[in-house]
């Protein structure tokens, strides 16, 4: 698992964070992503399907 850290919150729960992927990061459709408070590391949530990394 990646961890960004830093993530500026929007405006009512809602944001936008651009990722650029490592280009050494496996190929794959099983990914997910997963959001958690810093300050509240019990309240987190994962992304409910699955998205795809592949080349460019």
């Amino acid at each position: 698992m990646k961890r960004l850290t830093g993530i500026p919150i929007g405006t009512g729960g809602s944001g936008l964070l651009n990722v650029t992927i490592p280009g050494s990061t496996p190929t794959g459709s099983d990914y997910l992503i997963q959001v958690a408070s810093t300050s509240y590391p019990a309240c987190f949530d994962t992304s409910n399907g699955t998205f795809t990394i592949s080349g460019t």
